[in-house]
């Protein structure tokens, strides 16, 4: 992945500084001369990625908003990394909406440039969801907003993600959301919801919308309680026809292959469909690195566990009735 660096910052030294600084961490970084020199190489055919670090002043609002043109324009091609010394917050506001770019301060240069490095060149995405634009105005959701939400991983999964934030989701309305998911389902053949372990106002909707629900815990006594307690939830919330079924995680491997304790957790459970998913140290370092599992080298057996629960979701089909 390309690394280019320019600058329209007037403060010479303080350029001169920072690109110090960053080749010392990122050897191949490559000096332009300007903006048009990056569209030049940006724009041609090659579908290379690459990063753009540009040191502006904040005060310089045409070079501001020809960055949120190109990262925009660019933004499946090329992230752009602005640094710079403090920016108004809705200036950083404006620049996160592009979906290709991101803030530095110059004083935290090189460390957290090379943190936003990293995650680009290992395939990571940058939660987009601002939830909040819409939670009180779902009006203002319109195709351009929506697109902006989108996270696109390399694999060609398109996630809508909230980065942390303050925001209260117990204020975030059901018509909020509905406008979201009318939105997402009218793009999508298949949506994967991840709730949260505690019920809002707006999760009996969600989940009476759903085609399928997949309640999650782990082998423990508390674990299979609370599973116990959402499942009966679920089964009072679901809409006719829906299918559900219980995902046991991080199970423990007994002296022959099979899980510990399955007949007391198929005994709690009873009668429901249950998979088990066998405790594997390869899928914490696919989460840690946020890579899909499928390219861990996880152990056969979790492999064969995980494929039977996406065969599952696999031959789901949906139970709405379409108006014509």
């Amino acid at each position: 992945m390309a690394t280019y660096f320019l600058s329209t910052d007037t403060d010479v030294e303080k350029v001169k500084n920072i690109e110090r600084k960053l080749r010392s961490t990122v050897p191949d970084l490559r000096r332009l001369d300007g903006t048009d020199d990056l569209v030049g190489i940006i724009s041609g055919k090659s579908r290379e990625k690459s990063i753009a670090l540009v040191v502006a002043s904040p005060k310089d609002g045409v070079h501001f908003a020809r960055l949120l043109e190109l990262a925009t324009r660019y933004r499946d091609r090329t992230y752009f990394i602005l640094i710079s010394d403090d920016i108004p917050a809705s200036d950083y506001k404006r620049l996160i909406r592009t979906g290709g770019a991101d803030w530095v301060s110059a004083a935290a240069v090189p460390q957290e440039v090379l943190d936003i490095m990293s995650r680009q060149r290992a395939g990571d995405i940058e939660p987009r969801l601002q939830i909040q634009e819409i939670a009180n105005s779902p009006e203002r959701l319109d195709e351009q907003l929506f697109d902006i939400f989108i996270s696109r991983h390399a694999s060609g999964l398109h996630v809508f993600a909230a980065p942390r934030t303050k925001v209260d989701f117990c204020d975030v309305s059901v018509e909020a959301l509905d406008s979201l998911f009318d939105m997402i389902s009218s793009r999508y053949e298949f949506v994967l919801i991840d709730l949260p372990v505690s019920w809002f106002k707006w999760t009996p909707h969600v989940i009476a919308a759903s085609d399928a629900v997949i309640v999650t815990g782990t082998n423990t006594i508390p674990g299979l309680r609370h599973m116990v307690e959402t499942v009966a939830a679920v089964r009072e919330t679901r809409r006719a026809g829906a299918q559900y079924a219980v995902v046991v995680n991080r199970c423990t491997r007994a002296l022959f292959g099979g899980v510990e304790r399955r007949h007391h957790v198929e005994k709690v459970l009873g009668r429901e469909k249950i998979f088990f998913i066998g405790e594997d140290s390869m899928i914490m370092q696919a989460v840690n690195a946020g890579a899909p599992l499928a390219l861990s080298d996880a152990g056969r057996k979790t492999s064969k566990e995980i494929a039977a629960l996406a065969a599952f979701c696999a031959q789901l089909k949906s139970t709405r009735v379409t108006s014509t």
